[in-house]
């Protein structure tokens, strides 16, 4: 097997990449986490939240309202149907959030503003894709009510991110979809668990516990 450097790839920059289930308040437990924002993020730039459905997921809300506190700037709430047309992102902090799978694959995997984020990213933006958008990522991606898979948007290469399964070994089709033989691997984020993929091949975990690992048969 090859060395976990190379299992825990993800897209070229000086940014973080955070996937997670939800977001937690920044407070107990969670004190850390505070500091970990403010410590990746250029705090000179004017921190968004790109959402879908009619109103910002509460957890989610919750969390900008904290970052709203930490900064002491407001966050920036935009719709990802008007997000799409953004041609330039500076590098500072994104949070994506709600929605479903495709709607984050439809528009970061083909609209300026999925390049425009991967430039902000290359330039050490700090980027927190919760639930569905965190799923979009990965290589593939496996629908929660059945066993179709859809290409994912490839930003962590090999992976197959499931913010709705603690255990991903547990998934028939999971399992299923670790036969192929390509060095895939399954990250179950379930429970408030985040994962942070950082510039130069840093892993850390972020949330509450460590996400669970499954490797596919590619990595024997």
């Amino acid at each position: 097997m090859n060395g976990v450097g190379d299992l825990f790839r993800r897209i070229e920059g000086d940014g973080w990449l955070v996937v997670a289930d939800r977001l937690p308040s920044m407070e107990g437990e969670f004190a850390a986490l505070g500091e970990r924002v403010i410590n990746h993020v250029d705090i000179s730039y004017s921190p968004f939240c790109i959402f879908v459905d009619e109103e910002i997921e509460p957890s989610t809300s919750a969390f900008i309202d904290d970052i709203d506190a930490l900064f002491g700037v407001s966050v920036e709430r935009l719709r990802l149907s008007e997000a799409q047309y953004v041609e330039t992102a500076q590098p500072g902090l994104y949070i994506l959030s709600g929605g479903t799978e495709s709607d984050w694959i439809n528009v970061l995997g083909t609209s300026l503003f999925g390049e425009a984020l991967k430039k902000a990213l290359l330039e050490g933006a700090l980027i927190i894709a919760v639930n569905a958008a965190a799923s979009a990522l990965g290589s593939w991606v496996l629908e929660r009510e059945g066993p179709s898979a859809v290409e994912g948007l490839n930003w962590l290469p090999g992976a197959i991110v499931l913010p709705w399964l603690d255990d991903p070994a547990n998934s028939d089709h999971v399992r299923s979809l670790l036969s192929l033989n390509d060095q895939l691997y399954a990250l179950g984020i379930a429970d408030g668990k985040m994962f942070a993929f950082g510039p130069e091949g840093q892993v850390e975990i972020w949330g509450n516990d460590a996400p669970t690992l499954v490797l596919g048969v590619g990595w024997r």
